[in-house]
C-alpha cells in the first residue's frame, strides 16, 4: 500500500470519502503521480516534488499545496474557507470546491514544471 492509501485506510469513513475526492482529482491531473510522504504527511508528488498533501485534524481537515502562490491564485474561489499561505482548512460539511482544487493542483504543477 502507498503512504496515501495507508493514511486513508486509517481515517474515519466520512473523512476518507472527502479525502478520496482530492486523491481522485490529483491522480487525474498529475502526470505519473507518485504517492508518497512529504513533511510527514501523505502527498502526491510530480518529478520528485510535492504537489498536494493532506491531514485530518480533530475538528477539520487541511489541504497543503506546498505553495503559497497556488493558494493565492485560488483565493477568490475559497471565500468562506479558512486558509493561509500554506494550507486550506475544510470540513465534512464544507469541502473545497472542485474548481479551486483543480486551480491549486494545476498552479503547483506549473511551478514544478517551470523550475525543471
Amino acid at each position: 500500500m502507498s503512504p496515501v492509501e495507508t493514511y486513508l485506510a486509517n481515517t474515519q469513513p466520512a473523512e476518507r470519502a472527502a479525502l478520496e475526492r482530492i486523491c481522485k482529482l490529483a491522480r487525474q491531473l498529475i502526470p505519473e503521480p507518485e504517492e508518497a510522504r512529504s513533511y510527514g504527511m501523505p502527498a502526491f508528488k510530480y518529478r520528485g516534488k510535492p504537489v498536494v498533501g493532506f491531514l485530518v485534524w480533530t475538528t477539520f481537515m487541511s489541504l497543503y499545496p506546498f505553495s503559497s502562490d497556488a493558494v493565492t491564485r485560488a483565493g477568490s474561489l475559497l471565500d468562506g474557507f479558512e486558509f493561509s499561505k500554506g494550507t486550506v482548512r475544510f470540513t465534512l460539511e464544507k469541502t473545497i470546491p472542485e474548481d479551486a482544487l483543480k486551480l491549486i493542483i494545476n498552479a503547483r504543477l506549473a511551478e514544478i514544471t517551470a523550475a525543471s
